[in-house]
């Protein structure tokens, strides 16, 4: 697991393959995704799909992006 940042408390990390129940809470609720996504929300594939893309920015795009806290 890469970590960008680590303190006593809070710690930013990579997305893994682990995070697509987490992502699915996010994208699949309605209140949130109004502001991002135009508003759409996901079912399991389309977050599967969200969470493909977060992970392959990290190949294509090194450095800061997309990180959970």
């Amino acid at each position: 697991m890469t970590v960008l940042l680590q303190t006593k408390r809070p710690s930013l990390r990579r997305f893994t393959r682990d995070d697509i129940d987490n992502v699915l809470l996010i994208s699949g609720d309605a209140k949130v995704m109004r502001y991002i996504g135009g508003g759409a929300t996901d079912v399991r594939k389309g977050a599967k799909n969200r969470l493909a893309r977060f992970r392959s920015h990290y190949e294509k795009y090194p450095g800061p992006g997309y990180w959970v806290a």
